[in-house]
């Protein structure tokens, strides 16, 4: 009987292991954030994590992180990706009130919620209604375009080419990117940096 009783406790706290650690990641603000892959080739996975995020870090951070991101696209999360871009600017000197803020993981909690918000998809999503991945992903077709046309290491910026504070910054949407590409042909990303690679591209 006794032997009984110390087998039955013992399993108990084997039991007990697993939730006392998912309640303390639970609890401790910690994001856990599933693996994505998208197969690309009938031979090859990318994994989101380990092979297209730190691309993002080297290449697209510089711009899309904080808040003043261009076209508030935050790229150093999944979460970013999810969320999208938006044409609503953040940041406008020229507005009388105050506009609702667009935090991540706090003003909304899922890609529905951020489409109310008016933010629109960036990448290939079957939950937005696209049907075709490649031409309907808005960051797959930005991307391309840097890749059709890449500035030389080092070299200067093209004088047709606006800079400045006066600079009037566009944030189309899928269906408007064939406008965006047909005028502004060597503004494809990543911009103002090193293009990708070929197999960063890949």
């Amino acid at each position: 009987m006794n032997h009984r009783i110390s087998l039955s406790s013992r399993a108990a706290r084997l039991l007990l292991v697993p939730i006392a650690l998912g309640l303390a990641l639970a609890c401790s603000g910690v994001a856990v954030y599933e693996e994505h892959a998208a197969p690309v080739a009938a031979l090859q996975t990318v994994y989101y994590r380990q092979d297209v995020q730190p691309i993002f870090d080297n290449k697209c951070a510089a711009c899309h992180s904080c808040n003043d991101a261009p076209c508030q696209l935050k790229l150093t999360s999944w979460d970013g990706v999810t969320r999208g871009a938006a044409k609503q600017k953040v940041y406008d000197g020229t507005r009388r009130k105050d506009i609702a803020p667009t935090r991540l993981g706090i003003d909304a909690l899922n890609t529905p919620d951020w489409r109310h918000k008016g933010f629109f998809p960036a990448r290939y999503s079957p939950a937005d209604g696209n049907t075709a991945p490649l031409q309907a992903s808005l960051l797959y077709s930005m991307v391309d375009l840097g890749h059709q046309h890449p500035w030389a290491p080092n070299s200067k910026l093209p004088t047709d080419i606006e800079l400045g504070r006066g600079r009037a910054n566009e944030c189309p949407e899928m269906d408007e990117f064939a406008g965006y590409a047909k005028n502004r042909p060597r503004q494809g990303m990543p911009w103002a940096v090193a293009g990708l690679t070929d197999a960063e591209f890949q």
